[in-house]
C-alpha cells in the first residue's frame, strides 16, 4: 500500500482534509499530521506528545506514548480497525524541512502495521509538505 495525501502523496488517494499542527504546550510539543482517503476508508497519521523539538532529522515511529512519534492507520468508515505502530516493529519518520518562521514541516514516512488478523498493512513512499498551525 503506499499513501499520502494533500501534502500526503499521491494526491488522488486523499482528500481535501489534510490537516497539520506543530505547537508548544506548556514546554512540550505536540505533533500532528493526518488526513483520510476520499471514500473515507483509509486514515493515516503522524502524531506525538511531549516532544522536544522537531529538527531536521530521521525519527522511529514506534509505540503510541508520551514523548514519541507514532503512526497510526484507521480502515472502515466505522473505525473497525485502528492500529499503530510499535517498538518491535517501528517505521521511519525523515523531517525533511522545519521552517519555524513560515511554519512548513516537509518529510516523508513508512511504517509497518498489523491487523487483528496479524496480517501485515505496509504504508510506504509516505511524503508531505505542510503548513501547520502553531
Amino acid at each position: 500500500m503506499s499513501c499520502g495525501w494533500g501534502g500526503f502523496l499521491p494526491k488522488t488517494l486523499g482528500s481535501n482534509t489534510l490537516r497539520s499542527f506543530y505547537q508548544n504546550i506548556g514546554g512540550f510539543y505536540y505533533l500532528g499530521i493526518s488526513t483520510d482517503s476520499k471514500d473515507g476508508i483509509i486514515a493515516i497519521s503522524i502524531q506525538g506528545e511531549k516532544l522536544d523539538v522537531i529538527n531536521e532529522k530521521t525519527y522511529e515511529l514506534g509505540q503510541r506514548k508520551s514523548g514519541a512519534i507514532n503512526g497510526l492507520l484507521i480502515k472502515g468508515i466505522n473505525n473497525e480497525l485502528i492500529v499503530n505502530t510499535s517498538d518491535s516493529s517501528p517505521g521511519i519518520l525523515n523531517i525533511t524541512e522545519h521552517d519555524t518562521e513560515n511554519f512548513i514541516l516537509s518529510g516523508t514516512f513508512e511504517f509497518t502495521v498489523l491487523d487483528e488478523n496479524g496480517k501485515q498493512i505496509k504504508v510506504t513512499d509516505g511524503r508531505f509538505d505542510v503548513k501547520y498551525t502553531n
